[in-house]
């Protein structure tokens, strides 16, 4: 994810300043640091219109006094004798699943996501609408660690098209609290909507990936003999003990390194890590059945190990490029003689 970079025309600077062209003269000769037009104004600008980078004027105005109150909101100087935010609940977004916090600076929409220019969307969205919950500032996950916290990415609903970096801290800090978070991929409406303040960590088993649900289905297959699936076993359990593992490094990262976060869910190890083999002669020997069959849940399969670990077939990276588009289309052609039933006789492919 990146800060979505928005360029203004000079009627726009003005808008966003409150000054006439007039007034844009002066403050470019009083302030020294005033941002400067763009060298390269982006494919939209007309010719010879000076144009200025949104985020970077936006930043600049924030902590100027003169006009900090047009800036940034999360950029501006936090007030003296800040009174305690509160909780504002869970939200449904355009964007993704978020909680609200009500603040001294006004409401804070927090989105729990990392797509990008999400805090910009969501910002529009509620702009769009008439703010109808009286947002000030939308944030979203930048996808990394920052100064106090997740780093963030904001936009406010004055000016949605502009996003800025913020401060995870400032936000507890306005919030009065610390704020939840939850790993990556444990990042769910279905869980978020249950955290309130106070609340523990709930435990949740990690989401299965269509591909491992696709190696599940094919070792459930009973075409296939007790070799095969095994090896189609053990691959889905290495993806699910990876996707375990990495969210509990996201936790271990993101809890040493924040001092204002609280975690929101933990993955359910109770049943890991799920066994696997490294006897790798085993495995090829389970993949060499499944790649000599025109079965489409081997084709599936077979596709999928060439992008996971294709050093466990029996005859090569570039070879099996080649045997799977033939099997993709041998199966796709017997797929529709057998009027879309999984047959499993006919000719298969011998591999030596």
């Amino acid at each position: 994810m990146s800060v979505t970079t928005s360029y203004l025309s000079k009627a726009e600077v003005q808008n966003l300043l409150g000054v006439t062209a007039f007034g844009l003269w002066r403050i470019a000769r009083k302030y020294e640091d005033f941002p400067t037009p763009e060298e390269d104004p982006g494919p939209f600008a007309a010719k010879d219109e000076e144009t200025w980078d949104g985020t970077e004027l936006y930043r600049w105005t924030a902590r100027t006094p003169e006009f900090e109150h047009r800036g940034a909101a999360l950029l501006r100087p936090i007030p003296d004798n800040l009174p305690p935010g509160k909780w504002g609940g869970y939200q449904d977004t355009v964007k993704g699943p978020a909680l609200d916090w009500h603040t001294a600076l006004g409401t804070i929409r927090l989105v729990h996501t990392s797509k990008d220019q999400a805090a910009s969307a969501v910002a529009a969205d509620l702009a769009q609408r008439g703010n109808p919950d009286g947002v000030t500032t939308v944030c979203a996950l930048y996808g990394d660690v920052g100064f106090s916290g997740p780093a963030l990415v904001a936009a406010d609903t004055a000016h949605p098209a502009i996003e800025y970096e913020a401060q995870w801290g400032v936000v507890a800090e306005l919030a009065g609290q610390d704020l939840p978070w939850w790993p990556g991929l444990l990042r769910s409406a279905q869980l978020i909507r249950q955290w309130h303040p106070g609340a523990p960590a709930l435990v949740a088993e990690v989401p299965a990936t269509a591909r491992e649900r696709t190696l599940r289905q094919a070792a459930a297959n009973g075409v296939f003999d007790a070799t095969a699936q095994a090896a189609l076993t053990d691959m889905a359990n290495d993806i699910r003990n990876d996707r375990v593992r990495d969210a509990e490094h996201d936790i271990e990262i993101f809890g040493r390194n924040s001092t204002h976060i609280v975690i929101g869910a933990r993955p359910d190890t109770s049943t890991h890590p799920l066994p696997t083999t490294n006897d790798r002669q085993v495995l090829a020997a389970g993949w060499k059945t499944i790649a000599a069959s025109s079965h489409p849940d081997a084709v599936a399969a077979l596709e999928l190990v060439l992008a996971y670990d294709p050093r466990l077939l029996p005859f090569g990276v570039l070879s099996a490029c080649v045997e799977s588009r033939f099997l993709s289309s041998l199966a796709a052609v017997r797929w529709r003689g057998a009027g879309g039933r999984h047959g499993v006789g006919g000719p298969s492919l011998q591999v030596l």
